[in-house]
């Protein structure tokens, strides 16, 4: 019954491809067509003529046919979508089907007929056994336990040796060919989403940008320090890319891959689907800024088309070229022609505005060193960068921009700049404005910790300058009225957002604080500012009188 439903299934099969080819002569003479027909006639053979005795002695010979059924598998390599796949896959099946097929017509031809005697002139083989047969023959092992006994199988092993030692080379030739030909630039990035987020650079990468990007993108300061960077381009990296890309700073969070943004496999190679972000980047000293834009433009609707969700941040170089990317689906257009006729207006009426806004948005490295040169002073404000922080809940449109500024500065030495609400409107320090929780504060900092400070501002510290807070009582009952779930689970959220974005500086920031502990302790006691120390009288548990008097005798030296 089996037979009959394998014969009927692969039957119909040849029938409906023969019927739907566009060329039937073509299809018939088609090498995998011939395997079908040759596989499939014999087996309907043996149907029609089971009563004949003269051809059931001949149906062993026409059994070894029905080996050949596994070279149908050769089917499957048309969804290999590399050449590296489809030759693996060739070669794979060229083993398999050598050992398949052999072991089938080997147990075919070695199989016991009505006068034979089993072990003399024939034998009878389990399908493994024949595999296993068929295995030591082609690797040259030849252990003997299992022997061919008939003479066509001997025949059939020698043409196995033959067609093996010509095969298995020539497929294991263009494997290697094909390998020697892919570089480490031709892999694809796999990591996942959700444990190393990721971000795609593409369109012209040199070096100078990239050095660049990644000191700015990847400093330790910044809350991305953590993200891998994926660099799409269509060439190889010039030697001066391949210096960044073996940087120890980056090569365990670069990856840089051989293709193009224009095609969807490529984009699949580089995981542009679970991309964080995306920037198409263009090279700012082009000749011809139409042609760089439209460039930018085709890497926009490429990407927009293969994901939906990912933001694109795209860089043209000319002002006209702005709303064709815009329609083409980017989320934010930087416009370097903009930008820098923007910076030079602005310069003639504030000088010395570029060199701020350069400080405020490039990271530097903390300056810790004190001197009496402008330098350090200029170093300590260069390391200033911008950070986000939220409102605290409690400080409901009850507190104006100028008195929290005030509240910072004093506390904890950071200056707010300005506000953005949900409506993506900037307000350059809004003085009056009453502060809300959905508005997001932009503050000028040295470190990350700055957002945690603002966001986990307590009662206890307000109470310091509740004489500048002139509704200082209503904020009171506001952070009472708090649950205390609600307090902790806060306090929670903001420790660990701390630990976040202070573990890029807790070496640092400890070196400095041993260092400056042994300049103090290496200084004479004369020189040390705002030191004190207490004379405390060693005291048990018996000694309270004495306790007492020495507690009123008690007092503190300046040194």
């Amino acid at each position: 019954m089996l037979q009959w439903v394998i014969g009927i299934f692969f039957s119909l099969d040849y029938i409906m491809r023969l019927y739907a080819a566009d060329s039937r002569r073509i299809f018939f003479l088609s090498p995998f067509a011939l395997v079908d027909l040759v596989t499939i006639l014999p087996q309907w053979l043996e149907v029609l003529f089971e009563a004949n005795e003269e051809f059931r002695s001949k149906a062993s010979a026409m059994k070894t046919l029905r080996a050949l059924r596994f070279l149908r598998a050769y089917r499957l390599l048309v969804f290999s979508k590399t050449a590296k796949g489809r030759q693996g896959g060739v070669l794979f099946l060229t083993v398999m089907s050598i050992i398949v097929c052999s072991a089938g017509v080997i147990q075919a031809v070695e199989s016991c007929g009505p006068g034979d005697v089993q072990g003399k002139n024939c034998q009878s083989l389990e399908i493994y056994n024949a595999c296993y047969f068929v295995v030591i023959t082609i690797a040259t092992l030849g252990y003997g336990d299992i022997a061919p006994k008939t003479r066509s199988g001997k025949v059939c092993v020698i043409f196995l040796i033959f067609s093996t030692g010509i095969l298995l080379p020539l497929q294991i030739s263009r494997y290697s060919d094909i390998l020697s030909r892919e570089t480490e630039y031709d892999k694809s990035f796999t990591a996942k989403k959700e444990k190393n987020p990721h971000i795609l650079i593409c369109g012209e990468v040199n070096s100078s940008a990239l050095d660049f990007f990644l000191r700015q993108f990847l400093h330790p300061n910044n809350m991305n320090w953590k993200d891998k960077v994926v660099i799409l381009c269509p060439g190889l990296p010039s030697h001066n890319l391949k210096r960044i890309l073996l940087n120890s700073a980056y090569e365990q969070r670069v990856v840089y891959l051989q293709g193009s943004a224009m095609l969807d496999s490529d984009l699949k190679r580089a995981g542009a689907a679970n991309a964080r972000l995306c920037f198409v980047l263009l090279n700012k000293l082009s000749t011809d800024g139409d042609r760089s834009d439209t460039a930018s433009n085709l890497l926009t609707i490429s990407l927009r088309h293969h994901t939906k969700r990912v933001p694109l941040f795209v860089q043209v170089l000319k002002t006209d070229n702005i709303r064709h990317v815009h329609l083409s689906g980017a989320s934010n257009i930087v416009c370097v022609d903009q930008l820098k006729m923007g910076l030079l207006a602005k310069s003639c009426v504030i000088p010395g505005l570029c060199a701020l806004v350069c400080n405020i948005l490039f990271t530097f490295r903390p300056f810790y060193k004190t001197s009496g040169l402008w330098t350090s002073e200029f170093l300590h404000g260069c390391a200033h960068d911008v950070y986000e922080a939220h409102v605290p809940t409690y400080l409901q449109g009850m507190m104006s921009m100028a008195t929290l500024t005030l509240i910072m500065y004093c506390e904890y030495h950071v200056i707010l700049l300005g506000v953005t609400d949900n409506l993506d409107k900037f307000h350059l320090f809004p003085s009056k404005l009453r502060l809300r929780k959905s508005h997001t504060v932009l503050i000028l900092s040295k470190t990350p910790d700055c957002s945690r400070w603002l966001e986990g501002l307590s009662l206890y510290t307000l109470q310091k300058y509740q004489h500048w807070i002139s509704e200082f009582a209503a904020i009171s009952d506001a952070w009472q009225g708090g649950t205390l779930s609600g307090r902790l689970r806060t306090t929670r959220e903001l420790m660990r957002k701390s630990m976040s974005l202070s573990s890029g500086q807790t070496r640092r920031t400890l070196r400095y604080a041993l260092a400056k502990t042994d300049d103090v302790i290496k200084s004479p006691p004369h020189t040390r500012p705002f030191t004190s120390s207490q004379i405390v009288p060693c005291t048990g548990p018996s000694d309270d009188k004495h306790h007492d008097e020495g507690r009123d005798e008690e007092e503190e030296v300046v040194v």
